[in-house]
């Protein structure tokens, strides 16, 4: 109870404590509020639920209508289901036509409502026997033409199984089996058929489009090349056609308003009936109509041979033509009123240099003509001719255009792989990039890189090496190895010029490379010297299939990439030849002694890791001071090229073979065991006492100590594995030399004397 005159304390509010402290409880008021938004949200979740599934509970529920004969007892229930069916339907239709989710369960849902609406309404009218059964035909055409495939088999599976359900409930599955079967085949059939049909219809339509995409493309380069805005096919390049094509049409575009404005200030001017402008072909034998502005609609569209009519005549003189009264050969207008007036003046670009009236070359025929026999004077000449001005200046301006774009783009391509040359350093590398280069720069297919390797001595001729190819036929070229002969290859280095200097194809027999390396179905060919100063590095070899592929801008163009890689490849040879003389020993040709303790250290370093074995093999040939004080110096330089040899051919690919310093040599043999090494030292020792080294004073024989040691036998340092191969190289001298010894494991080897 609460005293009389107590004012009733308000309700707590629940409040938190951010710090964890204290909290007050709230009251029981405040849970109940949130239960009720709690129930609120999920009764507004569970119908939106309802919703997105109502279509496949509507399909379920009539299913199962048909199943209990719901609808041959006309029951409440199976007219309102489809009733909901049928309204769901139009709006899942209407969702999908404004652009709504066009996601395969919706497309499920949509036919599952339509397959089971369809039988509904059979079930009302008949069944099975029903004469709207076509209307399921139809359904089944409609959900297979506009849903994936996957959706029509199953709205055709559901018809199916609808069909036997109901024939198995109705008692008259054995004796209508026929009718169910027949259903069954139909539905399948006329589903795959306009399936089929539509997909023809399709496939006709894009191929329809894509004709007259192709037509409208072939007209705009037609119409380019009328305006010799399109150079001849040899000297386009075959990059950039994408830009290229663009260009084009939106240079037919310009000159075609422009020409159009031309022709309207003209009809206006003149008064005329019909003012048009014809093109010649590039053949220069038809005359095509580019433009025209007339009252007549019997202006003929098609091309005219360029000697026939008024326009024909207008060629033929290269100038102007007045006529007036009765005349004929107004061939480009097939009405029935012929003109009675003509005018016509010749569309003449001008030479360069030419400075004289009618000198030019003809490119159409600008005309006007009225119906009435009003003649045209001078001034109309004049107007005419100052428009047919305006139309070549507009066509030499879009081709001026369009011959800074090209020259740029070609200078941009051109330097872009200039600068990437620049950046090679090696020989390959630098072939490769070229022929690339060569087939994205020119309208060629073939193109490859040889260099030449000149002869150790006056006597052999030089070698040529196909380093690189690419293209029809190259696989069989690339690295093939050939002499100096009368090729053109061959006959390019020694003259250091361009060859052939005339069409390859009107020349028979002609070896390119060897007569061993023939070169097939090639119309234009061209060899190109790699010339750095004076000295020719080798040849770049371009072809095509096509005959006068190469202008002469090209082959420029060609001839300059290729001056450009003999200075890339002369760096590159540099380049290989500064960093093999740091790692190479310049008399023999081996690894020297620095670059023998790197890779020394290096297959150590593996053979720890892996637990292998690599052993060493240090080697010294014997009495050689006597060589060098007997024979000379340079007879001692022979015998140790003689000895580098025999070791480089004795070794394995992954052995490593070094002078290690003075007459000692080094052999550094991984993956191999003591056993193994001593099979291998002997060998080499064999194969040097056989050698003959000759000389003034007659025949030489010399012979090798060979010491050997094993990792991890005689240890996993380089030093120490070093200082017992010396040792046991050491007791090899001692011991009577040309003598294999392997070292003591074990102890440390102890000071090496004197040999």
């Amino acid at each position: 109870m609460i005293p009389a005159g107590t004012r009733r304390a308000a309700p707590e509010r629940p409040t938190f404590d951010l710090s964890g402290k204290t909290a007050l409880v709230p009251r029981a008021g405040f849970w109940s509020r949130g239960a009720g938004l709690r129930l609120r949200l999920a009764v507004t979740r569970f119908a939106g639920l309802l919703w997105r599934q109502a279509g496949w509970l509507i399909s379920a529920g009539v299913a199962l209508q048909l199943f209990t004969g719901a609808f041959e007892a006309r029951s409440p229930v199976a007219w309102a289901l489809l009733a909901l069916g049928a309204a769901l339907f139009l709006q899942r239709l209407v969702v999908r036509v404004r652009g709504g989710t066009r996601a395969l369960p919706a497309a499920f849902e949509e036919s599952a409502l339509a397959v089971t609406g369809v039988y509904g309404l059979l079930a009302l009218s008949g069944g099975l026997d029903s004469p709207a059964y076509p209307l399921l035909y139809l359904v089944t055409a409609l959900l297979v033409a506009y849903h994936r495939p996957a959706v029509g088999i199953g709205a055709a599976a559901l018809a199916l199984a609808l069909e036997l359900a109901v024939a198995w409930k109705g008692g008259h599955l054995g004796t209508h089996a026929t009718v169910v079967a027949a259903h069954g085949v139909f539905l399948v059939a006329f589903g795959i058929v306009y399936h089929l049909a539509l997909s023809a219809n399709v496939a006709l339509a894009r191929r329809a489009v894509r004709e007259a995409i192709a037509r409208h493309i072939g007209e705009i380069h037609r119409r380019a090349r009328e305006y010799r805005l399109i150079v001849p096919t040899g000297e386009e390049t075959v990059t950039g056609s994408e830009a290229a094509e663009r260009w084009a049409v939106a240079a037919v575009d310009e000159i075609g308003d422009a020409v159009q404005a031309v022709l309207e200030m003209v009809h206006a001017a003149l008064d005329a009936r019909t003012v048009a402008l014809f093109l010649l072909s590039p053949d220069e034998e038809l005359l095509r109509l580019r433009a025209c502005l007339s009252d007549s609609e019997q202006i003929r569209r098609r091309p005219l041979p360029a000697g026939q009519g008024l326009p024909g005549v207008v060629l033929r003189r290269r100038g102007p033509v007045r006529l007036c009264g009765d005349f004929r050969g107004a061939v480009y207008d097939q009405s029935k009123g012929p003109p009675r007036a003509f005018l016509g003046v010749p569309l003449l670009e001008r030479r360069p240099g030419s400075e004289e009236a009618g000198e030019g070359y003809l490119r159409g025929v600008l005309l006007a003509d009225r119906a009435e026999a009003r003649p045209f004077d001078e001034r109309d000449e004049q107007v005419l001719t100052v428009a047919a001005c305006q139309v070549m200046r507009a066509i030499e301006t879009e081709r001026v255009m369009g011959y800074l774009r090209k020259e740029k783009d070609e200078k941009g391509r051109f330097y872009r792989a200039i600068e990437h040359l620049n950046l090679l350093s090696k020989p390959g590398e630098v072939a490769e990039a070229v022929t690339r280069l060569a087939t994205a720069l020119a309208p060629v297919e073939f193109a490859a890189v040889t260099l030449v390797y000149e002869a150790e001595t006056d006597d052999e001729p030089c070698r040529h090496r196909i380093v690189h190819a690419v293209g029809p036929g190259s696989k069989p070229l690339e690295g093939a190895v050939f002499s100096d002969n009368s090729g053109l290859v061959a006959s390019a280095v020694r003259l250091g010029s361009t060859l052939p200097g005339r069409d390859f194809h009107q020349m028979e027999r002609t070896v390119v490379f060897h007569e061993n390396l023939p070169l097939r179905d090639l119309e234009t060919l061209k060899v190109l010297p790699m010339n750095a100063g004076e000295t020719v590095v080798g040849t770049l070899v371009v072809g095509s299939a096509r005959r006068q592929a190469l202008g002469a801008d090209a082959t420029r163009m060609l001839e300059v990439l290729a001056m450009q890689a003999a200075g890339a490849i002369q760096r590159a040879r540099l380049f290989e030849k500064t960093e093999r003389m740091a790692t190479t020993d310049g008399l023999t040709g081996l690894n020297n002694h620095r670059r023998f303790q790197e890779l020394f250290e290096t297959h150590l370093a593996a053979a720890r890791r892996y637990g292998r074995e690599v052993s060493l093999l240090l080697m010294d040939v014997d009495h050689f001071k006597s060589v060098n004080d007997t024979y000379g110096h340079p007879v001692g330089d022979k015998v140790l090229k003689g000895v580098a040899k025999v070791l480089a051919a004795q070794a394995r690919d992954t052995d490593v073979v070094a002078r290690y310093g003075g007459e000692e040599f080094a052999v550094v043999l991984p993956e191999t065991g003591q056993e193994g090494a001593v099979v291998i030292a002997n060998r080499i020792r064999e194969e040097i006492a056989r050698q003959v080294f000759s000389t003034e004073l007659g025949p030489l024989k010399v012979t090798l100590s060979i010491g050997v040691a094993t990792c991890p036998v005689h240890g996993d340092q380089k030093q120490a594995l070093v200082d017992r191969a010396d040792q046991a190289l050491y007791e090899a001298k001692r011991g009577g030399r040309n003598r294999v010894v392997v070292a003591r494991a074990g102890a440390q080897p102890p000071a090496r004397a004197s040999a």
